[in-house]
């Protein structure tokens, strides 16, 4: 039997390899992180100042409270005193949008990451209020990564699509604070994105920014189900509501809102090669409709202000630009995912539609989760494409195995 006995030299060897490891080891400051979350996961705070309401429950006037997600805003019939305050204006004559009179929202705590980690600040301990903070904490824990410093969060009012954001001074805030990471740590940033966060942040890496700025600030960019090419749930959302999975509210009461936000519009499946005029989505009484077709779908389900609405939203970004810098597309599939929309004569359109699936994270179908690898043959920086199943929408951003697939990324020697 042969017995390996280390000499002083092999155990010396040993000890400075070790030595070397730790010197050379990690360290965030390195790889700082900005997150950009998805449509609803940033919380949104409301400070009221109303002159008149719709419902006899509803204050007129208030302090700064949380009005996503709070559970108690969603119990009727509170939930239309929130539905109401959410609603924005649209003035067709001046193509403007505004928030209802007297109401002001905000979302609040740009630069951290706690209004992004937790959608309701009083219920840390349930699941479904979670957002981003297991992913967060894993990168704190593990890495020693600070809330605030070297791990960044970038909230946004997400009603507001690209063009709304752009007016309310949101990409000038974005582009601030990716330089001043830069500046505090003297590298570059890496950017993580989620859902509606996909499309956000590539309307300000292929319209806000130059190419010569991303060689400078940006590190990478890691999106995780994205709704590049939209989501069926908007079709259901314009015609008769959705709740996004809520079980406490009724769609109904929310369609009245999601009708005002610039977002709902915004990810309807936009006509294209993804979505071609012979692919028809929402099947009703009053007609079939492709993407081709939302002016007639919405004046037929006495969505007036709809058609100028959606002229106004459409934006570059539906054409789905590569964003040309290092990009890892993560998503979900093994998910029943709505793909057409059914609709029974019977109390059209405030009836709930039965639904044709087709694989997907169980929110956005695979046809749109993908559309972020044709970017390979647009762009030079490569671009990674990756699936994860089971995984739904919502647990992109909590699921172990996606966590530690960015983390490796994050880690990585260069």
């Amino acid at each position: 039997m042969l017995c390996y006995i280390p000499t002083v030299s092999s155990f010396f060897l040993l000890i400075l390899s070790l030595s070397s490891s730790v010197s050379t080891s990690f360290k965030p400051s390195d790889k700082p992180i900005l997150i950009i979350p998805g449509i609803m996961g940033s919380q949104l705070w409301a400070r009221l100042n109303r002159t008149s309401v719709n419902h006899p429950q509803c204050s007129k006037t208030s302090d700064w409270y949380n009005i996503w997600l709070s559970l108690e805003q969603l119990v009727y019939p509170v939930e239309e005193c929130a539905s109401d305050n959410m609603m924005l204006q649209f003035n067709p004559n001046t193509s403007q949008f505004s928030p209802v009179d007297g109401v002001n929202i905000t979302a609040p705590q740009f630069g951290n990451t706690s209004t992004i980690e937790f959608l309701d600040p009083d219920l840390h301990s349930l699941e479904p209020a979670a957002t981003f903070y297991a992913m967060v904490q894993y990168f704190v824990d593990n890495y020693g990564y600070t809330r605030g410093g070297t791990l960044r969060g970038a909230p946004y009012d997400w009603r507001y699509a690209a063009v709304g954001l752009e007016s309310n001074g949101y990409y000038a805030k974005l582009k601030d604070l990716i330089e001043e990471m830069y500046t505090l740590y003297n590298n570059p940033v890496t950017i993580i994105v989620h859902s509606m966060g996909g499309p956000v942040s590539l309307y300000f890496l292929t319209q806000v920014v130059t190419q010569d700025w991303k060689d400078t600030y940006i590190k990478q960019y890691i999106t995780l189900s994205a709704v590049w090419a939209g989501s069926v749930k908007s079709n259901q959302a314009i015609i008769s509501g959705d709740n996004e999975g809520i079980i406490l509210d009724r769609p109904i009461w929310g369609r009245a809102s999601q009708r005002t936000f610039q977002t709902t519009l915004w990810l309807l499946p936009p006509a294209g090669d993804v979505w071609g005029p012979n692919n028809t989505i929402v099947y009703a009484p009053t007609g079939e409709y492709s993407a081709y077709d939302y002016e007639k779908l919405m004046a037929d389900v006495g969505y007036t202000n709809g058609p100028a609405m959606y002229r106004l939203i459409k934006d570059k970004t539906s054409e789905f630009p590569a964003p040309n810098v290092t990009t890892y597309c993560f998503y979900g599939l093994g998910k029943e995912t709505p793909y057409k929309l059914h609709y029974d004569p019977d109390n059209f359109p405030n009836s709930p539609p039965k639904v044709t699936t087709i694989d997907g994270d169980g929110t956005v179908p695979n046809i749109s989760l993908t559309v972020c690898g044709r970017w390979s043959k647009q762009q030079v920086h490569p671009v990674t494409l990756r699936s994860f199943s089971p995984v739904e929408h919502v647990h992109m951003v909590k699921n172990k195995d996606v966590i530690d697939a960015v983390s490796k990324i994050i880690i990585a020697d260069d």
